[in-house]
């Protein structure tokens, strides 16, 4: 379904907008997310747990979760800013630590805000990011 709904110009039936991987990454001529430079630098450096928890926020936010961003942002061990959304579930919630890269969290806000849906994984953005 979702190759269809990106054919027909990225408009689910529900009236939500679809943000592509191409969108996120902003290599249709509008602002990005994340850049594909800064992915590929976040993916080829940091450590292997923070981008395993990179990885589950896309597969939360592909599953239409509600989530909650605390306002302030902490700093790891590795003097990186991250935050820790929790994402509700009907049992309990769900969090991730997410390394504040490029505007991730503006990510995080606007799809707390409903503003789009997705359909794609980390392993589709960096692919794309990859292509030149």
């Amino acid at each position: 379904m979702d190759l269809i709904l990106k054919r027909r110009g990225s408009q689910p039936a529900d009236g939500y907008k679809l943000l592509t991987a191409i969108k996120f990454l902003g290599k249709d001529g509008g602002p990005a997310y994340v850049t594909p430079q800064q992915l590929l630098e976040f993916v080829d450096t940091a450590r292997i747990e923070d981008i395993e928890e990179f990885q589950a926020l896309f597969g939360l936010v592909k599953e239409q979760l509600q989530i909650v961003v605390p306002r302030k942002q902490r700093m790891d061990r590795g003097a990186r800013p991250y935050k820790y959304p929790n994402f509700i579930r009907p049992n309990s919630p769900d969090g991730v630590k997410v390394v504040l890269i490029g505007n991730i969290n503006q990510f995080m806000m606007d799809y707390r805000d409903g503003k789009f849906i997705t359909n794609f994984t980390l392993e589709d953005l960096v692919t794309e990011a990859e292509k030149v």
